[in-house]
């Protein structure tokens, strides 16, 4: 559906022109942090507040980072994943390397469908 011009109505095609701007400009990014960019900002405020009272060492903040990071994996080909005891493996997984995703679907190590 489009918009037509309202000819002869000056105060309804301004407001219609006031509305197309504003909508145009709020289109685009928000303004503003993302949820994903405002949690960055938290973590760091807290771990400040906590590292100010003597709550958490220097290095501590680092090292539990370091124990929630997946540690990568390599698998040579999918007979080895399923080796290892490693089912399908989503784009997200440390072990996924686009020559295991056959068919390039974001999940490596599939089984094939036989019909």
């Amino acid at each position: 559906m489009t918009l037509r011009p309202l000819r002869g109505h000056a105060a309804a095609e301004a407001r219609l022109r006031r509305l197309r701007r504003r909508f145009s400009s709020s289109s685009g990014r928000a303004r503003g942090l993302r949820l994903s960019e405002w949690l960055v900002v938290v973590v760091m405020v807290a771990a400040a507040i906590a590292y100010g009272r003597g709550d958490l060492e220097p290095g501590a903040l680092l090292t539990q980072a370091q124990a929630l990071a997946p540690q990568a994996v390599y698998y040579p080909n999918c007979a080895a994943a399923r080796a290892a005891g490693q089912g399908p493996m989503p784009r997200e997984h440390p072990g996924y390397r686009p020559p295991l995703d056959a068919d390039n679907d974001g999940w490596a190590c599939e089984p094939v469908s036989r019909r």
